[in-house]
């Protein structure tokens, strides 16, 4: 009879094979973790689970769900499906051969920071079944955070008009918290940014480097409060239009592009 145990490791979720495949032995009483399973299951190996929940952090590259399946007679038929709301997202039904395959997944097309539910099923050659359920979350790489988590257009120029209390809000780009965009019309006149709304010196801004300041140049200076310079990006006569401003922080960029 195969022996085949169990066990909860702390980076993930390991179905060992048994001792023959891991080269020791072991017992209940010497590993808490250890639970016995299905004796004739094969294994499945999801790396970084914790507490049921596998996040991966966001790629240009690219992200991926890796896993490994294991059987010491012979795998089978893997099913796997990643399902929001009771939705199918991804569904792969496949034949594994041989006895250990590393295989992986393209979860690049999820949404990035939601909930998705994954189901993991594996059957080998003589109909054993093993199976694995995990929440999966691809979130942003984590870094140093960015200075503001908002970010607003005012100005007669602008639609929000001198309305610091209410005014037009920046979108945050989702796979990279530097970078504000907003796409509004413009009309000849003044602009700045504020990193919030309220009452005029409430707290810091995003100025032009100097006073009407092209909206072609991307400088831009960080003044606190009402300390000034306030100084103020000039929409000319002629240059009215829809545009699409990013902000970008960590390259201290502002850049205006006409649609």
């Amino acid at each position: 009879m195969k022996n085949r145990i169990l066990q909860l490791i702390s980076s993930g979720y390991l179905f060992i094979l048994g001792a023959a495949i891991l080269g020791f032995s072991c017992s209940e009483e010497n590993y808490d973790n250890v639970v016995l399973d299905d004796l004739n299951a094969p294994a499945i190996w999801v790396d970084d689970i914790a507490d049921d929940t596998l996040f991966i952090s966001y790629s240009d590259a690219g992200n991926y769900l890796s896993a490994t399946y294991s059987d010491e007679t012979g795998l089978g038929t893997l099913n796997l499906s990643i399902d929001s709301t009771d939705v199918a997202i991804i569904s792969v039904d496949k034949q594994l051969e041989g006895t250990q395959v590393y295989d992986t997944i393209d979860v690049s097309g999820l949404e990035l920071n939601t909930p998705y539910e994954v189901s993991i099923t594996l059957t080998d050659d003589s109909e054993n079944v093993q199976s694995l359920d995990f929440v999966l979350v691809v979130s942003l790489e984590m870094g140093p955070p960015a200075p503001y988590s908002e970010i607003y257009i005012v100005g007669d120029a602008s639609p929000s008009g001198w309305n610091i209390g209410t005014p037009e809000a920046f979108t945050v780009k989702p796979t990279d918290s530097w970078v504000f965009t907003f796409t509004g019309s413009l009309t000849a006149g003044e602009i700045k940014f504020s990193t919030f709304a309220g009452d005029w010196c409430d707290g810091q801004w995003l100025n032009a480097s100097v006073a009407d300041q092209s909206i072609s140049v991307t400088d831009y200076i960080v003044t606190n409060g009402c300390d000034g310079p306030d100084n103020k990006w000039r929409v000319q006569a002629g240059e009215e239009g829809t545009y699409q401003i990013t902000i970008d922080l960590s390259a201290e960029m502002v850049t205006f592009v006409k649609q």
